[in-house]
């Protein structure tokens, strides 16, 4: 019953935050969490069965799967592709359940090894942002939701597995709800732009963003660098506006594939910036 109650909460503030993520592609990750949650809750129902709560609670995999491919023009049929690697995840557990009841289920080692590479990379994508200590909820709850499928991780399968994994994903859901956002008004507009898409898009698509950024720079030698607290000019002359203008300008570009207009215009001082 803890887990239905985590759901019921979860759901409230998803909803609320829903809004926020209009025009951009972090909606179809939102509605994976949402899904997420509520098969936690069902797998908490069924948990006697070792197999059919796996194959339920596999789901909490599939919003940071998501988040992957959240670029356009590709965001929806990346969806696919998540719906796949679930299926490719929790194969044993359909496996299992279509044999005898006397079968045991086990993982073998490749699919935990992929398990592990899996919950690292989502972990490691917002690890470095400002949403660490959700990361960290987060981690915390795949540890338990996953260890005791793991034999040589030593975490042990309780009855209250479920329950406590799903409270820490609650948990790291309202410490991003409700973690203050910082203030960047004294900051340019473009580091503004970059420091809100880091902290929504996480790590991997960051450090794609400012490969690209830096790359052209420096064919067109706009004298700017963007590492991962901003622009920093690598001259030490002014290079004057105009490259400025056109880095701003391919930054927009780039961050449009995963925005709206209206999301990039309020991060440049255009619009509402608490939006």
């Amino acid at each position: 019953m803890y887990s239905l109650a985590f759901a019921l909460v979860a759901t409230i503030l998803l909803v609320r935050a829903l809004p926020r993520l209009h025009g951009t592609t972090l909606q179809l990750p939102w509605a994976w969490t949402l899904l997420a949650f509520w098969s936690l809750a069902v797998a908490d129902m069924v948990s006697e069965n070792l197999a059919s709560s796996f194959l339920l609670s596999a789901s909490t995999l599939c919003p940071g799967m998501a988040l992957m491919g959240a670029r356009r023009p590709h965001h929806r049929s990346w969806q696919l592709i998540v719906a796949s690697l679930w299926l490719v995840i929790v194969l044993p557990a359909l496996h299992s359940l279509a044999l005898p009841a006397e079968m045991q289920f086990t993982i073998h080692i490749v699919r935990q090894v992929f398990l592990v590479i899996l919950v690292a990379i989502i972990v490691l994508s917002f690890l470095p942002t400002r949403f660490s200590l959700a990361a960290l909820g987060l981690l915390g709850g795949f540890v338990v939701l996953f260890g005791p499928l793991l034999p040589w991780s030593g975490v042990p399968q309780a009855a209250f597995t479920l329950p406590l994994s799903s409270g820490l994903f609650l948990a790291s859901l309202v410490l991003a709800s409700l973690l203050p956002r910082p203030d960047h008004s004294r900051r340019e507009p473009a580091d503004r732009l970059w420091l809100d898409f880091r902290d929504a898009f996480g790590t991997l698509w960051s450090l794609r963003l400012a490969e690209q950024v830096n790359r052209a720079s420096s064919l067109k030698g706009w004298g700017y660098r963007l590492g991962w607290y901003g622009f920093q000019s690598d001259q030490q002359e002014d290079p004057g506006p105009q490259p400025t203008e056109a880095l701003h300008q391919y930054i927009c570009n780039i961050v449009r594939r995963f925005t709206s207009q209206q999301w990039i215009d309020q991060r440049l001082g255009k619009g509402d910036p608490s939006a």
